[in-house]
C-alpha cells in the first residue's frame, strides 16, 4: 500500500496522539510509558502528555495497578460507528436503488455526526433534480428531514445541547427557526414515523425522511427522498412518504429490527 503524503498543514501533537492509538492497536496488549516513548521516539515527558490527553478524551486507559496504558472503550466505539455505517451502506443499497426505480427522485441516507446531519449514501434517477446532497455533505440538523427524524429520535437533553452548538439559522425563509416549533414538530416526528421538509433546507425542493433501526431498536440512520416541490406536490405526497417509509422499513428489518 502506498504511504501518504503528509500534509503540509498537519499539526505534530495531534499526529503524535494518534500514532500513539496506531502503536498500542499494534501491540494488542498494554504498554509501559517507557515502551511508549521509545516507539514514538520521544522523551518520556512528552509520551507521558500525550497518553493523557487521549485518557482525557477517552481514547486510552490506564491500568490502575500496573500503570500500564490501552486502549480505550472509545475506540471501540469509532469502530462500532464505522461498522455499522459499512454494513448499512451495503445492505441498504439494493432498496435505495428499487426506491429510485419507484419513485425517479434522490434517495439519501444520512446519520448524525456531531449535532450535523452528514450524507454516506445517495442514489439518483434520470429525473432526480441535482439538489442540496452529496455524500459526505454536511447540513444543519433542524432545517432536513433526516436532520428531523434523527433528532426526533434523541433524548431531549441533547437536542437541548445539539441547538445550542449549532443554532438554527434560516437557510430559506421556510426554515424553523423557533424551539418551540420546532419540539413539537419533532413530537408528531416521532407518531407518524417520518418527517417532511418543506422547502426548509433548499428552496424549490421538499425531502421525506423515515427512521433507520438496527437490531437493538435504535434509530441509527434516516433514509430520505429529496425533489423539486412540482413533483412532490399535495397529490403525490402521501404515494412518496408511503415508498419511503416501505423501504425504510425493509432496511431496518435487514438491520435486524424486529419492530
Amino acid at each position: 500500500m502506498a504511504r501518504r503524503k503528509k500534509p503540509a498543514a498537519a499539526i505534530q501533537s495531534a499526529e503524535r496522539v494518534l500514532n500513539l492509538l496506531d502503536i498500542l492497536a499494534q501491540e494488542g496488549t498494554e504498554m509501559s510509558l517507557t515502551h511508549i516513548s521509545q516507539r514514538l521516539g520521544v522523551h518520556i515527558s512528552t509520551a507521558h502528555r500525550l497518553a493523557t490527553t487521549a485518557m482525557y478524551c477517552g481514547y486510552v486507559e490506564q491500568n490502575p495497578e500496573t500503570d500500564k496504558y490501552r486502549l480505550g472503550l472509545k475506540c471501540l466505539h469509532l469502530a462500532n460507528a464505522l461498522l455499522h455505517q459499512l454494513d448499512l451502506r451495503r445492505i441498504a443499497r439494493p432498496f435505495m436503488e428499487k426506491l429510485v426505480e419507484e419513485s425517479d427522485e434522490t434517495v439519501n441516507i444520512c446519520v448524525l455526526d456531531d449535532g450535523e446531519v452528514v450524507y454516506i449514501d445517495k442514489a439518483e434517477g434520470a429525473a432526480s433534480l441535482r439538489l442540496f446532497s452529496r455524500i459526505g455533505k454536511r447540513a444543519p440538523a433542524h432545517a432536513t428531514a433526516a436532520g428531523k427524524i434523527l433528532l426526533a429520535h434523541l433524548a431531549p437533553g441533547d437536542v437541548e445541547a445539539i441547538l445550542k452548538e449549532h443554532g438554527m439559522d434560516p437557510l430559506t425563509p421556510q426554515t424553523i427557526t423557533s424551539r418551540d416549533e420546532l419540539s413539537a414538530q419533532l413530537q408528531e416526528i416521532r407518531r407518524l414515523d417520518y418527517s417532511l421538509d418543506d422547502e426548509e433546507c433548499e428552496e424549490g425542493a421538499r425531502c421525506v425522511a423515515a427512521p433507520l433501526y438496527d437490531h437493538t431498536q435504535r434509530v441509527i440512520a434516516a433514509l430520505s427522498i429529496s425533489g423539486p416541490v412540482s413533483r412532490f406536490s399535495v397529490e403525490n405526497l402521501p404515494r412518496l412518504i408511503s415508498l419511503v417509509r416501505e423501504c425504510a422499513g425493509k432496511i431496518s428489518k435487514q438491520m435486524g429490527y424486529a419492530g
